[in-house]
């Protein structure tokens, strides 16, 4: 029954609405994403490594909060 009612309803929204695409396939993970990701992950192996001193935990915060931000830039 489950099935049957997604099938329907399916095909109701692509008769509506008409058959949709996806925006853009994996474009958007550009070269400046992945050295900011880089950055971060280097940074979080630091602070592991450093028992999580302030300096170290900061410096992973600050990369963490690039890598993001990138990452929306780019989408």
């Amino acid at each position: 029954m489950g099935g049957r009612c997604k099938t329907v309803l399916n095909s109701m929204a692509e008769e509506v609405l008409g058959l949709m695409e996806p925006a853009h396939e994996g474009t958007w993970f550009d070269a400046e994403c992945q050295v900011a990701t880089e950055d971060k992950n280097e940074a979080y192996r630091k602070m592991q490594q450093g028992y999580g001193t302030r300096s170290l935990i900061e410096e992973y915060k600050e990369k963490k909060k690039q890598s993001t931000k990138e990452r929306k830039k780019s989408e």
